[in-house]
């Protein structure tokens, strides 16, 4: 499974080099507060074998434009409660590498938080949701910044952007779409775990109707320098 819409490019063979150093150990670690980082919304998470894909946050959804050329894979819009609206604790780590690269990562665990199932075929999701629910999950992301870079775009917002600009600056296509800090160079995200669990409520569309069950997600996406893409060792979305 991938998580949807991550298109990454390779910044540096060093990386790993460096994040496995010994002298790693020994660098500079700071601790912000969770709301330092602009993540109001976590990106979809899908399974390749079980055919779903999960998004949590997700309230309310509009059909796709059938006028669109892309039609029907034109993507899902709908309106999201944000993890600050949320039961949510966390922190975010700041971790200087080298002189040239910090690492940030972050720790957050939320609950009570809305989602909506969907089929997943092929890489594309399909309307209409299958499920509605709610659930808590554990989210754990490390991402590399150039330093200075870093630090121009905290002057700037006051925030570590979210997962969705940092995986478009990344992309040619999106950069110049949605990355906010042009001029910056994109970061790296190397790391990530959500895992998580939640209770069904309702079943299908256009008039959903109350339902058990219940949905387990742990997905684990590591960057591949050789591949240019990440590696997904343990990914699942399951029904129960």
């Amino acid at each position: 499974t991938k998580l949807v819409s991550s298109l990454m490019t390779i910044a540096t063979i060093g990386i790993i080099v460096v994040l496995l150093s010994p002298s790693v150990q020994g660098a500079k670690t700071t601790i912000r507060p969770i709301e330092e980082w602009a993540g109001e919304e976590i990106a979809g998470w899908a399974d390749d074998v079980s055919g779903l894909a999960i998004h949590p946050h997700s309230v309310e959804w509009a059909l796709p434009d059938e006028n669109s050329p892309n039609f029907p894979f034109t993507l899902l819009d709908w309106e999201h409660q944000s993890i600050w609206e949320c039961e949510y604790q966390g922190f975010i780590q700041e971790r200087v590498i080298d002189e040239e690269n910090t690492l940030i990562t972050i720790h957050i665990h939320v609950k009570e938080v809305p989602f909506m199932i969907f089929t997943y075929q092929l890489g594309y999701i399909y309307y209409p949701p299958l499920y509605y629910g709610m659930m808590k999950y554990s989210f754990e992301c490390r991402i590399l910044f150039n330093t200075v870079s870093l630090y121009n775009i905290l002057s700037i917002s006051g925030k570590i952007p979210p997962i969705f600009e940092i995986m478009a600056a990344a992309d040619p296509d999106l950069n110049t779409r949605f990355w906010p800090y042009q001029g910056e160079p994109a970061p790296l995200i190397i790391f990530i775990h959500f895992v998580g669990d939640g209770d069904l409520t309702a079943a299908g569309w256009p008039v959903p109707v109350p339902c058990d069950g219940k949905v387990l997600v742990n997905q684990v996406g590591i960057w591949d320098l050789g591949l240019g893409d990440f590696r997904y060792p343990h990914d699942s979305v399951i029904i129960k």
